[in-house]
């Protein structure tokens, strides 16, 4: 267990919260911390303090009430770690959960904690088990959790046992994605990938080397993925899986050959932390 998992786990443990769902509103009042809700312009979530009081804004424009709970917990974690280098906060929908394949490093701290916070490891882990990945497992633990999809995702992605990756198209093309730490396949698109108008009824196989970098371990490897329909946003998220974790369980060691296709195809984009 991380650090940043240790102190949110102590915070639901020290103010009796510590079972799902977690509202952090309640936490904000729990700390004396006041929450209020605006129609901001130009960014999603604020903390704001002024000598001994602390203020913890959401935009009223967020639809999602999962995605308003994440950006609150974000600020909290500005409240729990960064005090010491400013006094307002002032965070974009960029730096919430998802939005940038590369954030400052405080951003990224907000995120875990705020992923902690309202998915606690322990408890997250009691309800996927061994569960395969599917649309249809996420969205039920996003109702059991009362977080967003795309939170949901990218926290049963980075937890879960099997090998699988969100990754984010936008205007045909990869925007982000998320992975576990020890998953050594950075996702691409070779091709322009069209949404579906409806949800995918199941997983579709694909070969590998059309979403991963091309190797001598992808070649004539095949992955399944399932993809939703385009967001608010423009994006589709796409659930990849290597059903049976056969690139994982294949011994292998890169060489010249892999890094030269990376460089072929402009290497591989920023690995970021959710």
């Amino acid at each position: 267990m991380t650090v940043i998992a240790e102190d949110a786990k102590q915070l639901l443990l020290d103010l009796s919260l510590y079972r799902v769902p977690i509202n952090p509103v309640e936490i904000c009042g729990r700390l004396d911390i006041v929450y209020d809700e605006q129609p901001y312009e130009g960014f999603d979530g604020t903390l704001i303090v002024s000598g001994e009081k602390q203020l913890i804004g959401v935009s009223s424009k967020i639809k999602d009430a999962g995605r308003k709970a994440f950006t609150c917990a974000h600020e909290l974690g500005h409240a729990h770690y960064d005090l010491n280098i400013a006094k307002t906060f002032h965070c974009t929908r960029d730096d919430v959960g998802h939005g940038k394949q590369k954030l400052d490093e405080k951003e990224v701290r907000a995120n875990e904690f705020a992923s902690e916070l309202l998915m606690p490891r322990d408890l997250f882990l009691a309800e996927i088990q061994k569960k395969e990945p599917s649309w249809d497992l996420l969205k039920g633990l996003s109702k059991t959790f009362q977080t967003s999809l795309q939170a949901t995702a990218n926290r049963f992605v980075k937890l879960t046992y099997h090998t699988c990756w969100l990754v984010v198209v936008k205007d045909g093309v990869l925007h982000r994605f998320t992975k576990a730490d020890h998953n050594d396949f950075a996702p691409h698109l070779k091709k322009s990938f069209k949404p579906p108008k409806t949800a995918s009824s199941g997983f579709i196989e694909t070969f590998a080397e059309s979403w991963l970098y091309a190797g001598r371990k992808t070649k004539n490897k095949k992955l399944f993925y399932c993809a939703m329909p385009e967001n608010q946003y423009g994006e589709c998220p796409v659930l990849l899986w290597d059903r049976g974790n056969v690139l994982q369980n294949e011994e292998y060691q890169r060489d010249e050959f892999d890094e030269e296709q990376e460089r072929r195809d402009d290497g591989p984009p920023h690995r970021r932390r959710w």
